[in-house]
């Protein structure tokens, strides 16, 4: 059910999941989906780095990496974006 809120928003958003092999659950391609809204939004200057949070453990936490190994805790992380004024 989860893909289906999104597609029946923007159809073209299909292309973000791919059925998850073992499960019936779909796979969601988060940075595909940002990056397309940051486009569909006008912004020109967009950029994603190609890393994996989950097999980076040296350099991430991963809430899913914790769940996966039955730890009881995890990392926090945190984002911030700025917005500078225009001269």
């Amino acid at each position: 059910d989860f893909p289906f809120p999104f597609i029946e928003d923007d159809p073209g958003s299909v292309i973000l999941f791919r059925p998850d092999g073992d499960t019936d659950k779909h796979l969601f391609d988060l940075q595909g989906f940002v990056l397309r809204r940051l486009k569909d939004a006008g912004i020109a200057a967009r950029d994603a780095l190609d890393m994996d949070t989950y097999s980076a453990e040296d350099l991430f936490f991963s809430y899913r990496r914790t769940c996966h190994r039955g730890e009881d805790d995890y990392g926090r992380g945190l984002s911030a974006i700025t917005l500078a004024e225009a001269p």
